[in-house]
């Protein structure tokens, strides 16, 4: 919260509302207590600001807060401005920052999911090698077929991981 020191009907300066509490004249004020902080406001001269709530900006205006005493009372104000050339320099700089992230996370997310889909294989290519038990012929056949497909699984997903770890490396370079 916001509050004003209003001298002669004129705000002469804006602070945030203490915190915690202050020493004055050998006791501690605990400003936790609303109560307190009014009486103390009070006797130094600090109102509470009325506060409103910021416009949001577009694409062309942005808003600027200034506060004024309105039938005396501290009032947050906000006025439409347009961007300024440093300003639309910096939101594009700050936008394309954001999409970095984003196009880093996707392939960290994708790199992620290829690793999970090798465990996956991994552990579908150890079940098949465990299940390596059986009597017959046909048994046999089917459990190398599996382990075959296992470990083509595996290789898959290992192949994306490092086409995924490429495509990282090669966005970090271009940046």
């Amino acid at each position: 919260m916001m509050h004003a020191l209003i001298e002669n009907n004129v705000i002469t300066a804006l602070r945030d509302a203490p915190a915690g509490g202050a020493w004055e004249d050998g006791e501690w004020l605990d400003f936790t207590d609303p109560a307190v902080l009014s009486e103390w406001e009070e006797r130094h001269g600090w109102v509470a600001v009325v506060e409103t709530p910021r416009p949001a900006d577009t694409e062309t205006v942005e808003h600027d807060e200034t506060v004024v005493l309105v039938d005396g009372v501290p009032t947050q104000t906000w006025t439409a401005r347009p961007w300024n050339v440093a300003e639309i320099a910096d939101r594009g700089a700050r936008l394309a920052r954001a999409a970095d992230r984003e196009a880093v996370r996707a392939l960290v997310d994708g790199i992620n999911a290829s690793i999970q889909e090798a465990k996956d294989a991994k552990a579908a290519a150890q079940a098949a090698i465990g299940a390596v038990a059986p009597t017959t012929v046909p048994q046999v056949w089917a459990r190398v077929k599996d382990l075959a497909k296992a470990v083509r699984d595996t290789d898959n997903a290992l192949i994306g991981a490092e086409q995924g770890v490429k495509a990282l490396a090669k966005y970090v370079r271009d940046q």
